[in-house]
């Protein structure tokens, strides 16, 4: 029965390093990096017991540039981690601002409203006092229409008084008596008895002009004191016009001024309004630069993690130097093509040295 023997074979396997080489082939174009490479997965392979000497310089000068990308990584992350630190600080001061800025406005705010609220009642006063001294500046004009009306009665009863009226055509008599409101009777019986020469009439033609210089003279009596009623109510009505005058002229200087508060008020909250605007678009903007700083550092810190992880990939390489061997099991054949699995035999002489 004839058998075949197969002979033991050893294949190195690669130790791979892909975080190590993301890290090389980020960094800018060099002849070094290119020459680590290329050479790295060469250099992480394990053909004997041990790596050989340009494989270990291979991957310390990995480590070095490594470290270098670690460092640098870092002190990028220093730099971020300060600026959102600025960023952050920058944020706070601008949010205080802000603050501080409503609370002036809506200070200034209910200071416009109080103006306001001053200046609506100034005005009320104002319209009062106008009105009361239009009312006593109209009481004032008909108390001297009517002084002026009584001194042109007076005046005209004046030619009547004292039998005056004696040779006068009875007619104008009649139209003065009906003037002061006489009776009827009296108006009626004066041209029969002013026809009569005095020294002839009789008892009815004297009782009539005795009735008619009584009411003449009972008028002009009433006109004389309705004329110094007149006078006193002359004095209360200018005394009253003139406090009217005064009120009006101290409530007109009171709208006045109300009026250029609430003025400087709405200036005031107009300004404020504005810097409130100013302040939170302020807030706004050192908001965009911190988010942009905080990403910048969470970047800058998973380059770092990157860096990290590399090193601690390529370290467990370097730790790791017992090569890995992939054996195929010898077998014998026979005519009857059956196989069988037998333990694998490894001597030193079967593994080549200086890698795959």
């Amino acid at each position: 029965m004839a058998q075949k023997r197969e002979m033991v074979g050893t294949t190195c396997e690669s130790r791979k390093l892909p975080r190590v080489e993301e890290l090389l082939a980020a960094l800018p174009q060099s002849g070094q990096r290119d020459l680590l490479l290329d050479t790295l997965p060469h250099a992480a392979k394990i053909g004997g017991e041990k790596r050989h000497s340009f494989q270990t310089e291979v991957l310390n000068m990995t480590g070095e540039l490594l470290k270098i990308v670690h460092s640098t990584a870092v002190e990028t992350r220093t730099s971020f981690e300060a600026r959102a630190a600025e960023a952050k600080a920058n944020l706070d001061v601008a949010a205080e601002t802000f603050t501080a800025c409503k609370q002036r406005q809506e200070t200034a705010a209910l200071e416009r409203d109080g103006c306001a609220a001053v200046a609506l009642q100034a005005e009320e006063s104002h319209a009062n006092a106008e009105y009361e001294q239009s009312r006593s500046e109209s009481a004032r004009s008909r108390i001297l229409e009517e002084r002026k009306s009584l001194e042109a009665e007076k005046a005209n009863s004046e030619k009547f008084l004292e039998g005056a009226w004696e040779g006068m055509d009875a007619k104008l008599v009649q139209e003065q008596l009906s003037s002061i409101g006489a009776e009827l009777a009296l108006i009626a019986a004066v041209p029969g008895a002013l026809a009569v020469p005095p020294e002839q009439r009789g008892a009815f033609d004297s009782l009539t002009t005795n009735a008619l210089t009584s009411s003449f003279n009972e008028r002009a009596e009433t006109v004389d004191s309705l004329l110094c009623g007149n006078q006193e109510e002359e004095k209360v009505a200018t005394s009253f016009a003139l406090g009217a005058w005064a009120f009006a002229d101290m409530a007109k200087g009171q709208a006045v001024s109300a009026a250029e508060k609430v003025a400087e008020s709405e200036q005031l909250l107009a300004s404020v309004t504005a810097e409130l605007g100013q302040c939170s678009a302020s807030v706004t903007a050192q908001e965009k630069v911190l988010q942009a700083a905080l990403k910048e550092q969470s970047l800058a810190n998973d380059k770092v993690h990157q860096a990290e992880s590399g090193l601690e990939e390529l370290q467990h390489v370097k730790d790791n130097e017992q090569p890995v061997v992939t054996v195929m099991e010898p077998s014998l054949e026979k005519h009857s093509l059956e196989t069988k699995e037998v333990p694998a035999l490894i001597s030193p002489e079967s593994v080549s040295l200086g890698g795959c």
